[in-house]
Formats: structure tokens, sequence, C-alpha cells
């Protein structure tokens, strides 16, 4: 549940700000990352050696996730 009267920021919320990431996994990360550009969405992915991750900020500056 997202819960009104947060604090909006045009950049990325620190973890001070706010310490929670929610982050989906994804059956097709090249399709979802697809996806999202097509609708605008900027998605930074960055690769480890455990994984693949997109990284979203929403217009209030949270931090979401698709992993691979």
């Amino acid at each position: 549940m997202i819960e009104s009267k947060g604090i909006a920021s045009n950049r990325e919320k620190t973890r001070a700000e706010n310490p929670i990431v929610i982050r989906f996994n994804v059956n097709n990360f090249d399709s979802a990352v697809s996806e999202l550009k097509a609708r605008g969405v900027k998605v930074d992915v960055k690769k480890f050696d455990w994984g693949i991750i997109g990284i979203v900020i929403d217009p209030e500056g949270n931090r979401i996730e698709i992993k691979d």
C-alpha cells in the first residue's frame, strides 16, 4: 500500500529519505526494459556478477528496480 502525504522529490531520494526499494523479478528482463522505454520511462541498467537490474525513479523520487 502506498500512503499519501509523502515528500516528493525531483531527484532520486537518498536512503535516509526513503530506505525502501521495491524490486520486481521479471521473467524476460530485456522485454520488460524495452516496454518501459517504449512508454517513455528512463531505465538505468546495471550489471553485477549476481545479476542485472533496471533502475527506475518514479515521479516522486522513489527508486524501483526490475531484476532478471
